[in-house]
Parts: C-alpha cells; sequence; structure tokens
C-alpha cells in the first residue's frame, strides 16, 4: 500500500490478498493439467513461466479457475522454450527476470517454436524500453506484478476472446 490510504483500499488490498491465496491453494492441491473444459471442446492450454514457485501456483490457479489448462509449469527461460517445443500451448505466461536465460532472451525462440502461441511477459517493471522490447518480440502483452487475480483474469479473456 502508498500512503496515503484509506479504509476502503485496505480492505481492496486484504480482498485481493485472500482471493490470491485462494487459488493459490486449490492450485497446489490440484493435479497438474486435469482442469476440466469448460463446454464440449478443448479448454485453451498453457504453460507458466516464473522463477518463484508460490507465483507458479498463483499463476496456475487463477487460469485454471478461468478455464485453462496449465499443461507444465516451470522455473527458467530454457525449461520454457522446451516445454512450448513440445506442448505448443495457447498461452504462456513468462516471467521476465529469471537466472540463466530471461523470459526477454526466451521469447523468440518460444515464438520461432510455436508462433501461434500468445506469450504474456509478467513483470515488475513498468519501463516503456521494456514494454516496447517486449511487444517487438513478439509478446501479446504484459502483466506488472504484485498481480491482481481479477486484472489478470480479464486479461487473459480478452486475449482469448476470437478476433
Amino acid at each position: 500500500l502508498k500512503k496515503p490510504f484509506s479504509q476502503p483500499q485496505i480492505l481492496e488490498e486484504l480482498s485481493q490478498v485472500e482471493a490470491a491465496r485462494r487459488l493459490v491453494t486449490r492450485a497446489a492441491s490440484a493435479p497438474d493439467g486435469k482442469a476440466p473444459a469448460a463446454s464440449g471442446r478443448a479448454a485453451p492450454t498453457a504453460v507458466v513461466v516464473d522463477d518463484s514457485g508460490s507465483m507458479r501456483l498463483l499463476l496456475k490457479g487463477i487460469l485454471e479457475d478461468i478455464g485453462l489448462t496449465v499443461l507444465k509449469t516451470v522455473g527458467n527461460g530454457k525449461e520454457a522454450v522446451d516445454a512450448v517445443e513440445k506442448l505448443h500451448p495457447t498461452v504462456v505466461s513468462l516471467d521476465v527476470d529469471m537466472p540463466g536465460m530471461s523470459g526477454l532472451e526466451a521469447l523468440p525462440l518460444i515464438r520461432q517454436a510455436s508462433p501461434k502461441t500468445r506469450v504474456v511477459m509478467v513483470t515488475g517493471n513498468p519501463n516503456k524500453g521494456f514494454v516496447e522490447t517486449a511487444i517487438a518480440g513478439g509478446a501479446s502483452g504484459y502483466i506488472l506484478k504484485p498481480l491482481r487475480p481479477a486484472y489478470v483474469e480479464g486479461f487473459i479473456k480478452k486475449l482469448l476472446r476470437p478476433e
């Protein structure tokens, strides 16, 4: 919270934290990649990439909650490229700052391996130069940390809407 803050802001922040904790708990207890399709057609699929285990769980929970099947969660750019080459998911949630191969380094390799996959960068860096680099590299957009489950849900739903 940034000062000055009001009581409604505190309540909203606590509500967001509680929602995120529910999603993480649900994602941690669900078997990987077993989310049922919402209708008769196959659910969109995802790979979640973040070097933070808790962030992977949170993103997995949010994506599964809106009907995506999370095929795999991985902790670095190299693992992300390998997963995308094998699985060709609908969406990749790709952290930017990771040890070894960063998200920006993995982005062109992911786009080359699976051109139809939509890559969403996840970062705490709102720098205009970063955003331009990510978009020029083929990212479909970016989500800022700290994550707000409702925002992520709206962003992904909009991303998956038929054009």
